[in-house]
Formats: structure tokens, sequence, C-alpha cells
């Protein structure tokens, strides 16, 4: 996609893409040159699909982001005290059989 394309997918209220998608376009939102060329906005929440893909499968090809920041690390913390509160059969279901939670 165009720039112009991709900024207006992401203006748009829900926006799908792949995880590497996003993020080589927060790589190269963090190396422009102008705050203009940005095409990312501030995003509020995710939905992600597939976690398990996205946390296992591709972890083993990480993609390098410029300008780390420590922004995930409060996410870690704040995931962390959520899934503690959930409950089996309510919120998840345990196969220790298969090695799932669905």
């Amino acid at each position: 996609m165009e720039n112009n394309q991709k900024k207006a997918a992401y203006e748009a209220e829900i926006t799908y893409g792949t995880g590497t998608e996003f993020g080589f376009d927060y790589l190269r939102d963090n190396l422009i040159n102008f705050e203009g060329e940005k095409v990312q906005r501030e995003l509020h929440f995710a939905i992600v699909d597939e976690i398990d893909s996205i946390l296992i499968d591709e972890a083993r090809t990480p993609l390098i982001i410029a300008n780390k920041s420590n922004e995930g690390a409060d996410l870690f913390h704040i995931t962390s005290q959520i899934v503690r509160e959930f409950k089996e059969e309510d919120d998840y279901e345990l196969h220790s059989d298969r090695k799932q939670i669905i």
C-alpha cells in the first residue's frame, strides 16, 4: 500500500493487519523526517487473534524496533493482573491432555 492508503486505513475505526505489518509500520513511523509522514495514529486498544502465533511462531524471527520504550512493560503487569482473575470454565477451557487453553 502507498503511505496515503495506509494512513487512511489506520484512521478507520477498525484496522486489520498482521503483527509484522503493524510492527514495520511502527518502525517506519519512528524513522520519518517529518511528523506528517507518519501513517499510524495513537492506538487505544487492540484485539489480537491467534496470539499464540504472534508470541511463539513469530518470536523465532524477531522484529527489531527503533527507539525502545518501556510502554510494554506496564502492559505485562496489567495483563498479568487481569489473567489472575480469570475463572476456569467461565473465561477459558483447559485441556491438559492436549496442552491447550481456549
